[in-house]
């Protein structure tokens, strides 16, 4: 399942209904129904399961993407990581 706001509105959908460009909501304790980009906020992820390491990173909207590898980016969160 997957947030997704639509007309101003949260909605309840299936992860797989998901397209490029929705707006997903995010919060502790979700699953990344997709990888994303953060458009506000700052949110914990445990991305161990791509990068081996065991500190969960701290992606922020805010941040600048200077990152060569797109695992590296610090505005973005990835499929199926949890927020911790």
């Amino acid at each position: 399942r997957a947030t997704v706001r639509g007309g101003g509105v949260l909605h309840a959908v299936p992860a797989a209904d998901l397209v490029p460009g929705a707006v997903i909501g995010l919060a502790e304790g979700d699953r990344a129904p997709a990888d994303a980009r953060l458009l506000s906020g700052v949110i914990e992820v445990d991305t161990s399961a791509l990068t081996g390491e065991s500190a969960a990173v701290l992606p922020s909207a805010d941040a600048v993407d200077d990152a060569e590898r797109r695992l590296d980016s610090p505005g973005l969160v990835f499929s199926g990581t949890g927020c911790t």
